[in-house]
């Protein structure tokens, strides 16, 4: 069966729950708590639905498409999942090392847990989860140094 006989409607639907989810979680987050930042919270937490938009496209193009399409695609996914490592690498050398805010709130042991799941998150999923420490997502109060 090729990709033009295929009905996919059925791809969209569950991306556009995964959405609405993360939309919804991030407007209640806002109602909570003022200082929560809607829209930067939101686009953060769709790095989740940028990885697996881009494996299910891959996952398609092999199974219904070619393999000419397929290699652009492995090629943008893994120059993605490459940036999440060389981010944290690069937060960690011009931020955490730099940035007394979060310096103090690295040191707090209250944020332990919270600084290795940002760590390990933002290193595999989507670097855009270290946006989550200055957006209040955490309900945290952390202020970025200008370089």
């Amino acid at each position: 069966m090729s990709i033009a006989e295929k009905d996919l409607k059925v791809v969209y639907f569950p991306f556009l729950v995964l959405t609405a989810i993360l939309a919804s979680l991030s407007w209640v987050g806002g109602k909570v708590k003022v200082t929560h930042l809607v829209i930067p919270n939101f686009l953060v937490m769709m790095g989740f639905v940028e990885n697996l938009s881009l494996l299910t496209q891959i996952t398609m193009t092999f199974r219904f498409g070619t393999w000419r399409y397929g290699i652009p695609i492995i090629l943008a996914w893994a120059l993605y999942v490459i940036a999440n490592p060389v981010f944290s690498y690069f937060f960690k050398k011009k931020i955490a090392e730099v940035d007394v805010y979060y310096s103090k709130w690295a040191k707090n042991p209250e944020n332990a847990v919270t600084k290795k799941m940002l760590f390990w998150v933002g290193s595999g999923i989507s670097w855009k989860f270290y946006k989550l420490m200055y957006s209040h997502f955490w309900g945290y109060n952390i202020k970025a140094v200008t370089m």
